[in-house]
């Protein structure tokens, strides 16, 4: 006679979400929420580690593998964070003053980089600023050397005109004075 297997004991999970945010998350393709400020005792053990581990996710303040373990120590024993550490023997206040020295110094660094694209761009303008000072300059002298050109080409005409009219003048004083001459005669 075949014997029956034995069924084991479903071992339930504690979790707790002391966030002010409700956690939905996706388990098996099954999904599942937990409200804010609630605390679940009917979740397999599994799925309690499943949901601590979504929570500290959602809620860790730096990428530090430790104090992911505090987080979710905290969520699932429903204890103080501060609790939770020190039996650990986590430092969290060290973790996070290194994060935050560490997201200060990025801080700075994007803020310089921002001043650097902005003195960039500004060193930019000023040299289309230049470049179009100096076309227009150039333009301008352009427009003087024609202007002279022209104005020296109308000087010249008129000296010809000029000098074709003494010429015409001596011509006919000339001629005057051979009809004069040969009237004197």
């Amino acid at each position: 006679m075949a014997e029956k297997p034995k069924n084991l004991p479903i071992q339930f999970g504690k979790i707790t979400n002391p966030t002010a945010d409700d956690l939905n998350f996706l388990y098996d393709s099954a999904p599942y929420t937990l409200k804010s400020g609630e605390t679940e005792e009917r979740w397999p053990a599994h799925l309690a580690k499943h949901a601590a581990k979504k929570l500290a996710d959602k809620n860790i303040m730096t990428n530090n593998p430790e104090e992911h373990r505090v987080l979710m120590g905290a969520y699932l024993e429903n204890s103080e964070i501060g609790v939770i550490a020190k039996r650990l023997g986590i430092d969290l206040t060290k973790i996070r003053k290194e994060a935050m020295t560490k997201e200060k110094a990025k801080a700075r660094v994007i803020n310089l980089e921002a001043q650097m694209l902005e003195m960039k761009q500004e060193i930019k303008e000023m040299k289309e600023i230049k470049a179009n000072e100096a076309k227009e300059e150039a333009e301008e002298a352009k427009k003087e050397k024609a202007e002279a050109k022209a104005e020296a080409k109308a000087e010249a005409e008129e000296l010809k005109k000029e000098a074709k009219a003494k010429a015409d003048k001596a011509k006919e004083d000339k001629k005057v004075k051979e009809s004069k001459e040969n009237k004197d005669k």
